[in-house]
């Protein structure tokens, strides 16, 4: 490197003015850009942007890649990183984090065949200097694991070793409220649908009702569906114990193998009904390892299960219009009343809990 001294235009030499001359790279195994914050909120996360393919140092920063690649890491589990390069990248960040006191740095790096790192440029995100630091994100994290863990774990009374937990099975969150909702459209959602309705709805006509089970979990603000619980009210209730687990097991496992499946599992995850192909439904289960008696004791279940609800003597599609034609009436009388404020907390329960009755339930059946 070299450093000398130029004019400050006045015809003399200001010590202050200095040229950097830096050697060049040659060797090139991966370039890239790197942020020790998130972009849009200031988060506590370090995205690198790098090209490892094309050999040069200039991809990246110009956009002129396509095989420009990213990766996104958790600043409390940068020590779970394996690979080597990413390691030394991050050890850099974590240091010029240190040299110049200042946590939301845009970082251009040269990494070389032989692993040597060289930073050619740092300058400050400086958008993120108007950012709020009020929010206990590490706390927010930590919180979403212990969720998460809960909800993975084995409990007696559901079937099925494990879960997963994702946002589009089922009755879909992510389409009907959207993957960052407002609280109250997620306390709502929660109340009408996936605290109690969506389990007793299916539990009328057959399948299994995992009483005292919600379907939602909300997670750092995003809403999950418990895939496992969903599992457990989409198996026939007339089969045995072990069936039952075994059936979840094999859903949850076909779901971890076949991820695109997860907005469709109640047709190519899960076998919920007695079709003319029941066949080639239950063939998946010959190839898992299922035996004959089983796949026979399931079927038996499913077609009893979709007779009743095809006949539908109790819950006919007639009778089920006719409970939710019920809701308008209901509502005009009781809305009819004087009320004063604070009868107001106990008007609104009484018209969610009538909505589910004669809403949700009779909807979802």
């Amino acid at each position: 490197m070299f450093v000398g001294f130029i004019e400050n235009g006045s015809g003399q030499y200001n010590p202050d003015n200095q040229i950097l001359v830096q050697p060049f790279i040659k060797d090139v195994a991966m370039s890239g850009v790197a942020f020790t914050k998130h972009l849009e909120n200031g988060t506590p996360y370090f995205l690198i942007n790098y090209d490892d393919v094309s050999k040069r140092t200039d991809t990246v920063t110009s956009g002129s890649s396509a095989d420009s690649k990213s990766i996104t890491v958790y600043k409390k589990a940068a020590n779970r990183l394996k690979d080597f390069r990413f390691i030394k990248i991050i050890e850099a960040l974590e240091e010029l984090e240190i040299i110049t006191g200042y946590s939301s740095l845009d970082v251009e790096f040269v990494l070389t065949e032989d692993q040597y790192l060289y930073i050619v440029q740092v300058r400050p995100i400086t958008t993120h200097a108007l950012l709020s630091q009020t929010v206990d994100f590490h706390r927010i994290i930590d919180e979403a694991k212990l969720k998460i863990t809960s909800r993975l774990k084995n409990f007696p009374h559901i079937f099925g070793d494990t879960s997963v937990l994702a946002d589009m099975p089922d009755w879909n969150p992510a389409e009907m409220i959207g993957v960052r909702p407002k609280p109250l459209a997620v306390s709502l959602y929660q109340y009408l649908i996936t605290d109690s309705a969506w389990r007793i709805a299916r539990g009328k006509i057959g399948y299994h009702n995992p009483i005292h089970e919600k379907l939602l979990f909300c997670i750092g603000g995003h809403p999950y569906i418990d895939v496992r619980n969903s599992f457990n009210n989409l198996i026939p209730a007339r089969i045995s114990e072990d069936l039952s687990n075994k059936l979840v097991n094999h859903y949850i496992d076909r779901l971890k193998s076949n991820p695109h499946f997860h907005d469709k599992v109640e047709f190519d995850i899960a076998i919920t009904c007695f079709t003319p192909d029941i066949d080639d439904h239950t063939k998946r289960l010959i190839d898992a390892g299922f035996k004959n008696d089983e796949i026979e004791e399931l079927k038996v279940a499913l077609k009893k299960l979709t007779e009743t609800a095809i006949i539908g003597e109790s819950n006919s599609v007639k009778n089920l219009i006719k409970q939710t034609e019920s809701l308008n009436p209901r509502r005009e009388k009781l809305l009819a009343q004087n009320y004063v404020n604070d009868d107001v907390p106990n008007l609104v329960h009484f018209l969610l809990d009538d909505c589910i009755e004669f809403g949700t339930i009779p909807f979802s059946i």
